[in-house]
């Protein structure tokens, strides 16, 4: 049985010495792991396009436990963002927590999608790195199940702005000034009107908008440290190799 379908590179596994297992985010399939015979020879097919962050076209064969690629073309290598330390690290961190945050043979088309741009935009036109970071970590946890609310208190509905004081990880979103007891006052985060109000709108829009929006740089930091606590509770993961990295050359 063969499979045709356009794939990410999400991470690639060492076999042996000619050969290699990558675990590919497919558009059609979800995330996969598949064989790739000869991905560590030079000047072969499967070579070149055995790498992270390559997007092609990749046809399998086989089933679901034990997919090997019988042949692949690249559609965008996204080679830039190899040579530069700073757009490795960060599209690094983008590759394991998309990873993490899907499972094996489940499709995320809007996810596929937002990954796809996000490595497109990285490689040809750039963008604010930080600001895209937090883009991106908003929208996959919007398109994994894991969406904060914001558009109103978790325990009354209110949806007045101006109410919504808190924002509780734990809970995963906003509470009123009159519903916060003191733990969450206490574990919480006093947000602004202006936190929310970016916060829906990076949800709501794409990602080449967000890169031509100004935002307020400080925002933007303060934001991502958020919803990078926000991610780990909410995956109940207690790091990122690549985020860990990524800390260290910033």
């Amino acid at each position: 049985m063969f499979i045709k379908t356009e794939a990410i590179v999400l991470r690639k596994t060492f076999y042996n010495d000619s050969d290699a297992i990558l675990t590919l985010f497919s558009k059609k399939m979800g995330k996969i792991s598949a064989y790739a015979r000869g991905a560590r020879k030079p000047r072969t097919m499967i070579s070149s396009v055995a790498h992270p962050f390559i997007y092609g076209e990749f046809v399998l064969r086989g089933k679901p436990d034990i997919y090997s690629i019988s042949s692949a073309e690249i559609i965008d290598s996204n080679y830039s963002i190899r040579e530069d330390l700073k757009k490795l690290s960060y599209a690094s961190y983008f590759l394991e927590l998309c990873r993490s945050s899907i499972h094996e043979g489940m499709t995320n088309n809007r996810l596929f999608s937002l990954t796809v741009e996000t490595l497109e935009k990285m490689n040809h036109e750039g963008c604010d790195l930080d600001k895209i970071k937090l883009a991106y970590e908003i929208k996959l946890l919007n398109f994994s199940g894991l969406k904060p609310e914001v558009s109103k208190c978790l325990k009354c509905g209110i949806n007045n702005i101006e109410a919504l004081t808190v924002f509780s990880i734990a809970d995963g979103g906003v509470i009123c000034r009159d519903c916060a007891d003191e733990r969450q006052k206490q574990g919480g985060i006093a947000v602004s009107k202006q936190f929310i109000h970016l916060i829906r709108y990076i949800s709501e829009k794409d990602v080449d908008v967000i890169c031509r929006t100004k935002i307020n740089a400080g925002m933007v930091r303060h934001l991502d440290k958020i919803f990078e606590l926000y991610i780990k509770y909410h995956m109940d993961i207690k790091s990122f190799k690549s985020l860990d990295f990524l800390k260290t050359i910033q």
